[in-house]
């Protein structure tokens, strides 16, 4: 877990006009990484990154049995789910919220 990583651009804008009508209710993106160690478990942890809109806004959700991370790491999880925010601003409000 120590290795660096950046965050590198996550492009879900359109290339072509997107259809009347069409919203983006969403974005998930689940990570995996090994168990450190002081866990048992032997599968894995993972992390899902939920970007939804409840009526106010977008906002993060996020949900995990266990994540693991590194201080130097935050920096890394906080640039991702700010990359992910930035990408569903670009597309209208589901009229549904």
């Amino acid at each position: 877990m120590s290795s660096r990583r950046t965050a590198k651009p996550i492009h879900l804008a359109p290339l072509v006009k997107r259809p009347k009508g069409v919203h983006l209710g969403e974005l998930t993106a689940t990570f995996c990484q090994d168990n450190d160690c002081c866990d048992s478990g032997k599968l894995g942890q993972d992390i899902k990154v939920e970007i939804v809109d409840g009526g106010g806004g977008n906002y993060a959700l996020l949900s995990s049995e266990r994540w693991a991370i590194e201080p130097a790491d935050m920096q890394w999880l906080a640039a991702v789910v700010k990359a992910m925010c930035a990408e569903v601003s670009q597309f209208p409000p589901s009229p549904r919220t």
